[in-house]
């Protein structure tokens, strides 16, 4: 037997989604949410991210954008970074701090690791310096 395809992860974890807006109404999901044992908030948190990142394929995006009541992010975790630097003034961010579904605090104690330990890109660490308010 072959693995599915990712079309097929897509299609499969896609009916998983209907059900839960059929139930619930929106496609509003909470990222801790599990559906018939898969975790689709994290799922649909990836998608959002992917589209953000303008990396989703569109035949995907055009299904999930036609759910009600479907929402994109505003933007990439840079986005969203510095959004939350503006809105607090400080770029220490709790490590447990989600926005739009996205592990932002994670993200940027992740980031802080690979920049301690020499391993973040150049181009990442430019793009960092470049939001006001931010410190290493």
């Amino acid at each position: 037997m072959t693995p599915p395809s990712e079309e097929e992860r897509f299609d499969a974890t896609f009916r998983l989604l209907e059900k839960f807006v059929a139930r619930e109404g929106h496609a509003d999901v909470p990222i801790d949410h599990i559906e018939d044992g898969v975790h689709i908030g994290v799922w649909v948190s990836n998608l959002r991210f992917e589209q953000a990142n303008l990396s989703l394929r569109e035949d995907w995006a055009v299904r999930l954008a036609a759910l009600p009541r479907w929402k994109w992010l505003s933007g990439s975790d840079f986005f969203l970074l510095e959004r939350y630097v503006k809105r607090t003034g400080s770029s220490q961010i709790p490590k447990d701090f989600f926005d739009e579904g996205r592990p932002l605090g994670e993200w940027v104690a992740q980031v802080r690791r690979m920049h301690a330990t020499g391993q973040l890109a150049p181009e990442t660490r430019a793009r960092l310096e470049r939001i006001p308010g931010w410190e290493w």
